[in-house]
């Protein structure tokens, strides 16, 4: 068995499941309304709020929670801004970053039950099962179908994550 990189029929398999994934609008919406809720519309919404909020109860709140936190989140923060600048700050590198990890998680999840299901609701699997194609290089074209879109979203959605908050 040569690598998942040199093996032609992996490549099939790759192919052919990113094909059906592509033209599968009702399976894209769903995960593309996961992806844009945790990396655009709640890091925005939440870092927004914490920096032009002008309520002083809520803002010692803010900096009471910034006190309990680990003594080297409290020495990154940046000391000279404002509670809130620091709270905003603290909430896009700790929380919300790590957060956007499951993101890659689930559509690889979603991708990989997908086109195992898929098949058998296409009525492909018994032809895939029967045919040359050995199991390994199956996996194989599966297992790369279902990593490179979740990497590709890791990217993507890290990169308008990056943005979303330097811009707020």
């Amino acid at each position: 068995e040569g690598t998942a990189l040199m093996d032609p029929t992996a490549w099939a398999v790759f192919r052919t499941d990113l094909r059906v994934l592509r033209n599968s609008r009702d399976f894209w919406a769903p995960l593309l309304a996961i992806t844009v809720l945790f990396f655009v519309i709640l890091p925005a919404g939440v870092i927004w709020m914490v920096t032009n909020m002008d309520a002083p109860t809520v803002l010692k709140k803010v900096t009471d929670v910034l006190n309990t936190l680990p003594e080297d989140i409290r020495n990154a923060t940046p000391a000279e801004a404002s509670p809130s600048a620091q709270a905003a700050w603290a909430l896009a590198v700790f929380a919300f970053a790590p957060l956007a990890v499951i993101i890659p998680v689930t559509i690889a999840s979603a991708i990989g039950a997908h086109t195992f299901v898929g098949e058998r609701e296409r009525g492909t699997g018994e032809f895939l099962a029967h045919s040359p194609a050995s199991e390994v290089s199956i996996y194989r074209g599966k297992l790369l179908a279902t990593l490179v879109p979740a990497f590709i979203t890791e990217i993507a959605g890290f990169l308008i994550y990056a943005l979303v908050v330097n811009l707020i």
